[in-house]
């Protein structure tokens, strides 16, 4: 049995017809060659290191140095003691900051609540005063962009210049004299408009390839090998030096999840060239005709090779956490409001306003509680929702105001 190394990242193996179902059964995502009646695979970690396991393989020099190159080296840096927050963070937090620091790709699957953000946003802070981030992109839901530019405002103690991507205008260049932060929604990055502005701004030359950070929030967003998000963003990453994750739910429906996340971070995390051959390594199918997923194998393997790229914290062990508060606060309808309440409520109707049912009536009396009620026309359908103005009284002390 022979191993050797073919142009464009292959391996082939010849072998006996009587060897060949060790090697089906050995090497993941291996096919068969009827032309050249040899076995070929696209080489990774994984790959490569099941054909050098082949019993009596005879494998080619540069074979071996291609398999050692291939594996993911872990460099890991200590966390500057000299680093002052701008804000006091906790214990778990600080273990978050130096995870993220050390690791050229890391990633923190803690629960929400526990401050990823901004773990997230110190480091890369701590990075910056130590010359290793100029530029960093910030992949989040739309929903929080906003609540990322909160968080800067808030706890980054370095100078900065956050700006959005917009679908009408470029981002400015990244030359300002700080840090410089382009903040993307995840699901904008499925238009082409808002991949190319992105890549555009990471590929000025303003910012050296190995100063650039990009930065995944919600990553279960990715989590679709095939999706065109999950595609630009492992596009832009490849760009960037350093690369982080971000999520409360990395394993939101399998272990098929952590595919995308980690082939993200660095495909030879992971060290299998596509989802296929993840899924024909991991998952046991049956089913419908075979094709459904119906359990899981070698799941030891990949939560081995992902477990040193990930910072975990569940808010049950972080014993310096607040508690939360409760407050109650009583709001009074005004005069208006609450006689078209109680008519609803008494006589479920009011003015020209009616209900059909208990659940309408329910309905209604929630809009009208909240500050609206529907107008209607005289056939019953709603057209609109028309103010009700409410006056907010002072609300009552509390032991926590």
């Amino acid at each position: 049995m022979k191993a050797y190394l073919l142009p464009k990242n292959k391996m082939a193996i010849e072998c006996r017809p009587s060897d060949s179902k060790i090697v089906r059964r050995t090497v993941p995502g291996v096919r068969w060659s009827s032309t050249k009646n040899l076995w070929y695979a696209s080489l990774s970690r994984i790959t490569g290191t099941a054909v050098l396991a082949l019993p009596g393989v005879e494998c080619a020099e540069d074979l071996i140095k291609a398999v050692e190159s291939a594996k993911c080296s872990l460099l890991v840096r200590p966390f500057p003691p000299s680093y002052s927050p701008k804000t006091v963070p906790y214990k778990h937090q600080l273990s978050g900051m130096a995870h993220l620091y050390g690791r050229d790709r890391s990633a923190v699957v803690s629960e929400p609540g526990t401050g990823k953000t901004k773990m997230a946003i110190d480091a890369m802070s701590a990075m910056h005063i130590d010359g290793l981030v100029s530029a960093v992109l910030i992949a989040c839901p739309v929903s929080v962009r906003n609540t990322w530019l909160r968080e800067f405002e808030m706890h980054c103690p370095v100078p900065y210049r956050v700006q959005m991507v917009s679908s009408t205008k470029d981002p400015d260049r990244p030359d300002f004299n700080g840090l410089n932060v382009l903040i993307v929604g995840v699901e904008s990055l499925a238009a082409g408009g808002a991949y190319e502005r992105c890549l555009a701004y990471m590929l000025m030359d303003t910012v050296p390839p190995h100063k650039r950070l990009m930065v995944v929030d919600e990553a279960h967003l990715i989590k679709t090998h095939n999706a065109k998000r999950t595609v630009n963003a492992k596009m832009l990453g490849s760009r960037c030096k350093y690369r982080w994750f971000l999520t409360g739910t990395p394993i939101a429906n399998s272990i098929g999840d952590l595919y995308s996340l980690f082939d993200f971070l660095d495909p030879n995390i992971i060290g299998l060239p596509s989802y296929g051959a993840f899924m024909e390594r991991y998952a046991v199918y049956g089913g419908y005709n075979n094709y459904q997923v119906v359990d899981w194998m070698n799941t030891d393997e990949i939560l081995e090779a992902t477990h040193p790229y990930m910072f975990k914290a569940l808010k049950k062990d972080c014993l310096d956490l607040p508690p939360k508060v409760y407050v109650s606060r009583e709001v009074m309808m005004e005069k208006e409001q609450e006689r078209i309440y109680k008519a609803l409520k008494k006589d479920k109707l009011s003015g020209n306003i009616t209900t059909k049912g208990s659940l309408d009536l329910a309905l209604r009396l929630h809009q009208v509680a909240g500050g609206w009620t529907p107008e209607m026309l005289p056939t019953g359908e709603v057209v609109g929702m028309a103010p009700v103005s409410i006056v907010i009284l002072e609300a009552l002390p509390s032991k926590h105001d």
